[in-house]
């Protein structure tokens, strides 16, 4: 049985030719005739790259005390294969997913890495396409996926309706948990905007590094309440894609089980417009330099570290 056809596989992260599904570190590169390569061929390319090194030997790789400390990347063709994985690797275990690039129907693939060996690899990478993994009943960063389209919302004041938006997240923290947030404090901002389409994830850092049960119920004890919110003061509704309805500026469909989640940097396949820094953040305005490292672990629904130490919210009216 080849490599392609296995349920996962270990991966080499000190090989730099590492090129197994986007393809190698960016480079320039000219065709025969020393003008500039086609998009088309560029993929071809990346396709070509992908399929040798997933049906080429597996090699043997001796790695430093440090190295193994990290862990080690497992490939898995299933979900549950993945996760099982994690569970077994302990809580500084996670998984990330990606969809395969030789795939016409979008299959993912699943990563089980602990999160500082994926970013040493990660952080390489460009045009990334990678996604966490929240998976059920972890303990959760409070998250939004915020998003409207331009063209049905021309009327729409920008800062306004964001205004609005963190308005209703401070009053719902405050009357379901009693917890008192300042978003310029609390909210780290991603942006993946377009001429058409404004698009942000918000990651929310609670105070006691506070989190949920689960991203599943933090639909239930704080998405829905938010939701009622906005929609009965009117506050941060939007039209939808062809203005045929009103919706709220947050995706309340992001918080069902094993939610896939885009990371920092990343972009969907065949797309150019990863997540980076939105410039309304200011999440790091004391700080006077931050590290894309310390970014992509802020922005982490499921932080780092342990998590089972951390403090879990109750609602008011379950205590």
């Amino acid at each position: 049985m080849d490599a392609v056809s296995t349920s996962n596989e270990n991966i080499n992260l000190n090989d730099e030719n590492i090129d197994w599904f986007y393809g190698a570190k960016k480079e320039e590169k000219g065709d025969d005739q020393g003008g500039k390569r086609s998009v088309a061929d560029e993929i071809n390319d990346q396709k070509r790259n992908t399929s040798n090194h997933l049906l080429g030997e597996k090699k043997r790789t001796k790695f430093s005390l440090f190295e193994e400390s990290l862990g080690c990347f497992n490939v898995f063709k299933r979900q549950r294969d993945a996760l099982a994985r994690m569970s077994e690797e302990g809580p500084h275990s996670r998984v990330f997913s990606f969809e395969h690039p030789l795939s016409n129907t979008g299959q993912r693939r699943y990563l089980v890495s602990t999160v500082e060996r994926f970013w040493r690899w990660y952080e390489k990478r460009e045009d990334a396409s990678f996604y966490e993994l929240i998976a059920n009943g972890c303990p959760s960063r409070l998250y939004f996926d915020v998003e409207f389209y331009r063209e049905s919302n021309q009327n729409v004041v920008e800062s306004e309706l964001i205004a609005e938006f963190n308005e209703c997240v401070r009053e719902t923290l405050s009357e379901v948990f009693h917890i008192d947030v300042d978003p310029d404090k609390t909210m780290l901002i991603l942006d993946a905007s377009t001429k058409t389409k404004f698009s942000e994830h918000v990651i929310v850092h609670l105070p006691g590094r506070c989190l949920f049960p689960s991203n599943v119920s933090m639909k239930k004890s704080f998405i829905d309440v938010l939701e009622a919110k906005m929609r009965d003061t009117n506050r941060a509704i939007v039209w939808n894609r062809d203005a045929t309805k009103k919706t709220t500026l947050c995706d309340t469909a992001v918080y069902t089980m094993n939610r896939n989640f885009r990371l920092y940097l990343s972009s969907k396949m065949g797309k150019n417009n990863p997540l980076v820094l939105s410039k309304r953040c200011r999440f790091y305005k004391e700080s006077s330099k931050v590290s894309n490292k310390q970014i992509f672990l802020d922005s982490l629904v499921v932080p780092a570290y342990n998590v089972r130490n951390e403090a879990i919210l109750e609602p008011l009216s379950h205590r």
